[in-house]
């Protein structure tokens, strides 16, 4: 198992060489991703982790559980990382009447898709796609506390001072489904808001901490899209992704950061209490 930085700049890697490869990992996630073995679902920076494999089905086991399912990890297979936190307990030496100090230290460990794998003594659910524009709507039906959402004609932003999200109609967009990635991304920047998660909104433009705040709408809209079976599109891709290249290369932590906060973000508008990342 890895752990402290180098974690996060073996996480930052992966997304750096799926970017220079023209792939935006946070723009058609697979929800569900879990372990095979526990039914531990994967979030945060994990989802967008496993959602860089090739794989059709989102059942995920370690090597030794292979092992022990009676089965084996296929020659040549290319493992996947996933990530999770760890407290560590402190204490100074030197006192004897010091607290003890528990710190978070990022660890990873790798684990292969089930299609990696032969022989294994494991039956798994049969994996269900696909899902209907209702469910977009039920996803605003859930979010408690909500912002107010305005329609004109004008561009879609949020305003933290009136706690407002302004989108345009559905009429002036292409699809339905784009209609709803763009109204999520701003929901996402609205549970920021001091009555709601009270995150920092109002960086300047092209702060580290507008990065942030973008990429955690980024992120939260296309886990939102992917609970509801939509796909979002991603204009001028070359440009956006050079965009994130820059901040991603200067930050490590960047990343790890947003898709965490993204994931407590889509918690709190399903108003699903948070789970084990």
């Amino acid at each position: 198992m890895g752990h402290s930085n180098a974690v996060y700049e073996i996480v930052t890697d992966q997304i750096l060489k799926a970017l220079e490869g023209g792939h935006i990992p946070w723009e058609r996630p697979f929800i569900g991703h879990c372990n095979g073995v526990s039914k531990h679902q994967y979030r945060g920076i994990n989802i967008l982790l496993l959602s860089l494999s090739d794989a059709k089905t989102p059942y995920w086991i370690t090597y030794n559980q292979a092992v022990e399912l009676g089965g084996h990890v296929r020659k040549g297979a290319k493992s996947s990382v996933v990530t999770f936190w760890k407290m560590l307990s402190l204490k100074d030496k030197a006192s004897e009447n010091a607290e003890e100090k528990h710190i978070p230290f990022l660890r990873y460990f790798r684990v292969f898709n089930v299609e990696q794998c032969e022989n294994l003594t494991i039956k798994l659910p049969e994996t269900v796609n696909g899902a209907k524009i209702e469910a977009c709507e039920a996803v605003l039906a859930a979010m408690q506390n909500k912002p107010n959402i305005s329609e004109y004609a004008g561009g879609a932003h949020y305003k933290p001072s009136d706690d407002t999200v302004n989108v345009p109609a559905t009429a002036h967009f292409t699809s339905p489904e784009e209609y709803y990635a763009v109204l999520f991304h701003e929901l996402i920047h609205a549970t920021g808001h001091k009555s709601r998660l009270d995150r920092d909104c109002l960086n300047r433009f092209g702060s580290e901490g507008y990065a942030k705040e973008e990429l955690i709408a980024e992120i939260g809209a296309a886990f939102l899209c992917a609970r509801c079976g939509i796909q979002r599109k991603i204009d001028n891709r070359a440009a956006y992704i050079q965009n994130w290249l820059g901040a991603l290369k200067n930050d490590t932590k960047l990343v790890i950061g947003a898709a965490g906060a993204a994931q407590k973000a889509v918690d709190y508008i399903l108003n699903e209490g948070a789970t084990n990342e």
